[in-house]
């Protein structure tokens, strides 16, 4: 498992602006990357996770690995537990809603969370395309959730200050307000109605 701390900033953008945003980077992109990805997300009924500013994960890149995740949002970045996980404990998960044993779920139980009340409360599918550039993530989403598409750019870079400086530039390039909006975890647990 590993521990990493992430700072990022995102904004909501339209389907005009992120064409216009995508066709821009892969002008200058010869080597684009792009990942179709699956993001489930569990809570217990209580929603004792969202409550307490956690989220818990499965992802899986298609083609690619999946990885367990449990996410705890700080003031200066989010604290994120990672865990690889197999394609036996992914079919274990959809066959019989079994999440991964391991360090996450260990890491979970120290915040006095019954494993066993765990179950799947929102799944979002992305299209991401993803550009590293100079010390910063460009990433650009398209999302799909409980029949609701939507796009965000979203910065990942070495200190919060800077993931909002970068944000900001791009939004400044594109003609739109700096809006930071709600991660895609909250966004599909409120559309399903949580």
């Amino acid at each position: 498992m590993s521990l990493n701390l992430e700072f990022e900033d995102r904004v909501m953008i339209d389907e005009e602006v992120y064409m216009r945003l995508l066709t821009h980077q892969l002008r200058n992109n010869s080597n684009p990357v792009f990942i179709q990805q699956r993001n489930d997300y569990f809570d217990t009924e209580d929603l004792f996770l969202k409550n307490n500013h956690m989220v818990l994960r499965i992802r899986t890149i298609y083609g690619s690995n999946t990885e367990f995740t449990l996410k705890i949002k700080c003031e200066d970045g989010d604290k994120e537990y990672n865990q690889m996980i197999s394609i036996a404990q992914l079919q274990e998960y959809y066959e019989k809603n079994i999440l991964p044993k391991g360090e996450v779920l260990n890491e979970i139980q120290k915040f006095g969370v019954d494993c066993k009340r765990l179950s799947l409360k929102a799944s979002l599918e992305t299209r991401r395309y993803v550009e590293k550039i100079d010390d910063y993530l460009l990433v650009i989403d398209k999302n799909n959730y409980a029949g609701i598409i939507d796009y965000n750019i979203e910065i990942e870079s070495t200190s919060k200050d800077r993931s909002i400086e970068v944000c900001k530039k791009y939004c400044k390039m594109l003609g739109i307000e700096h809006k930071p909006c709600k991660s895609k975890s909250r966004r599909a647990l409120e559309a399903a109605g949580l």
